[in-house]
């Protein structure tokens, strides 16, 4: 989500990066590295993936591209 906090650091080529922050906690993408474990992130990568391959065999079962 954006938000009306900017954040100082920017990075030339993201410009919207200093005012987004999660939507679930609210927290800044530039603060997050901080607050969240490399596991953490690991898993949300491993769950994200199991959702998308779910929902495409569920398509290719129903014939669907």
């Amino acid at each position: 989500m954006l938000t009306t906090d900017e954040r100082p650091q920017k990075l030339k080529g993201f410009p919207l990066d200093c005012i987004s922050a999660d939507r679930e906690t609210g927290i800044h993408y530039y603060d997050w590295v901080d607050r969240v474990e490399t596991e953490d992130v690991g898993r949300g990568c491993e769950r994200f993936f199991r959702e998308v391959l779910a929902i495409h065999r569920e398509r290719m079962e129903k014939g669907q591209k």
